[in-house]
């Protein structure tokens, strides 16, 4: 994404998670990365690796002093969502009682709370609202895949 929307040459270095990211990172074995907040949050305020920008629409609550990449490059977004899917038919009035419990978990101070201590930011939204959005993310992660020629092995 980096590469389509800011015309970046980079190199992209797999590793397998975010911790041996990190570590590499910290150790000067890779010059920057992507890392979501929970990983990056505790060697940022500790000054061990300097955060730039986040990768969210908005500015970021546990970081508030960094820009977001869209600032700089229109339209990049780069976010971690999680979302509950349930099997076609179920019954609408199902889905919206179980919303419904999502919503009020999300909103509950201690789930909250938890997940703001962690650097994340609680959203709650409608099916509608996750189905819309699902659409978006896939759109975008297309024309990604398409740019860079990604091909599954």
């Amino acid at each position: 994404m980096l590469k389509l929307f800011a015309g970046a040459r980079v190199t992209p270095v797999p590793y397998k998670g975010g911790g041996p990211a990190m570590v590499a990172q910290i150790s000067g074995e890779s010059d920057f990365h992507f890392g979501t907040a929970l990983a990056a949050q505790p060697f940022i305020k500790s000054g061990k690796v300097r955060g730039l920008a986040v990768t969210t629409a908005k500015r970021s609550s546990t970081f508030p002093d960094l820009p977001t990449m869209n600032s700089m490059f229109p339209d990049f977004e780069a976010d971690n969502w999680y979302a509950m899917f349930f099997p076609k038919g179920t019954p609408k009035d199902i889905v919206a009682k179980l919303n419904a419990e999502i919503i009020k978990a999300l909103k509950s101070p201690d789930v909250e709370g938890f997940i703001r201590k962690e650097g994340g930011e609680p959203v709650g939204s409608t099916p509608e609202a996750l189905a819309d959005y699902f659409k978006r993310e896939a759109e975008k992660y297309t024309k990604v895949i398409n740019a860079a020629k990604i091909v599954l092995d």
